[in-house]
């Protein structure tokens, strides 16, 4: 829904810099999609520093917070989409495995907290993507079937978690994960505003 990965890609590079480490979207590949602590666990591993991963979080926020704020968009076409699967009576849920405050930030800044009746963070659960906890957790709460549910994911582990929970997953790629192997996705388009998107859901 907002182009995060972007922020997470150049606020990582920094930090790996720092370290005299270059991230790349290979790096990146490997950590998208799980919890904040294995993400900087993984990190440290990479940087080979030996670092407490609760002051690297710490580091990490503060500049995520900052971007958050000043910079993190919507993705094209999702106040559209929302607004049409609200019309059609689709019941909405977030699952992602960042954690509550970063989440609340964006849906607070872009004023769509209340198109969603649940709200599963990293916070949640034990285990992150490529694991379906997150996804089941919200069907749960749902009270919903998988197979009455639709997964959008842009990342290759959030494909595989999605699969999982054995919802229909269908796989966005973004300019950072395009490069990514979605062969598990049932459908695979272009972005929020393609046809083939709003044919799927919108049945």
């Amino acid at each position: 829904m907002f182009d995060t990965e972007s922020q997470y890609f150049e606020i990582h590079s920094e930090m790996s810099r720092m370290r005299g480490k270059i991230f790349t979207p290979e790096v990146q590949a490997t950590v998208m999609g799980k919890r904040a602590i294995e993400v900087m666990s993984g990190l440290n591993v990479f940087w080979g520093r030996g670092e407490e991963v609760g002051d690297l979080l710490v580091e990490q926020d503060a500049m995520l917070v900052r971007a958050y704020e000043e910079r993190v968009d919507v993705m094209p076409g999702l106040h559209e989409l929302l607004h049409r699967l609200k019309l059609g009576n689709t019941r909405l849920a977030i699952g992602t495995s960042s954690r509550g405050f970063l989440v609340d930030i964006l849906l607070t800044k872009h004023n769509i907290s209340s198109m969603f009746e649940v709200v599963v963070t990293g916070g949640m659960v034990a285990r992150g993507k490529p694991d379906p906890e997150i996804y089941t957790l919200c069907m749960s709460r749902l009270g919903l079937d998988p197979k009455d549910c639709a997964v959008l994911e842009d990342s290759v582990n959030g494909v595989l978690a999605g699969v999982a929970s054995g919802a229909v997953t269908i796989a966005i790629p973004s300019e950072l994960t395009k490069s990514g192997d979605f062969f598990a996705a049932h459908y695979v388009v272009s972005s929020l505003e393609d046809p083939e998107l709003h044919k799927a859901l919108l049945v």
